[in-house]
């Protein structure tokens, strides 16, 4: 059944019109959150042929940032990627299953965090699985390092 909806979905991309996938890349590239409340973050599901994405969070009145990865974030092979990003710096490329994503929240000390998806052409037939993308919960975080009170 897979394939036939895969080829079904192939056949209705031929013909839309050529800048309708761009158009569509171009709304989703750039986000800017500031991190007052929680922000959910999130590729499209599946996630589309050749896009990309930026989303930059800032949490203004916390140190870090505290993310966690929805336990589905997966792309195929090595088609697709999430950067994660403390202000200009490289910290983490995830990409493939979802065993190889973080499973525990991941803390960035940095008040600044840009995670940058990208997704190149896909060969679908080769795969004959759809990929899902990502989604991040995010939100401001200041560690308390004082010892509990008896």
């Amino acid at each position: 059944l897979l394939p036939r909806l895969i080829s079904l979905l192939d056949a209705l991309r031929a013909h839309e019109p050529a800048d309708a996938q761009e158009q569509l890349e171009r709304v989703d590239e750039m986000h800017d959150f500031d991190l007052t409340q929680p922000a959910l973050v999130e590729s499209r599901h599946p996630y589309t042929d050749a896009c990309g994405c930026e989303y930059e969070l800032r949490a203004t009145a916390s140190p870090c940032m505290w993310l966690r990865f929805d336990e589905r974030c997966s792309t195929i092979d090595s088609d697709g990627r999430l950067e994660v990003y403390a202000d200009t710096t490289l910290l983490h490329t995830f990409s493939g299953p979802p065993s190889a994503w973080p499973r525990a929240p991941l803390v960035v000390h940095s008040p600044l965090v840009v995670l940058r998806f990208h997704a190149a052409a896909r060969k679908r037939a080769r795969s004959g699985r759809a990929a899902w993308g990502f989604t991040v919960h995010a939100f401001g975080y200041e560690p308390c390092f004082t010892p509990p009170i008896p």
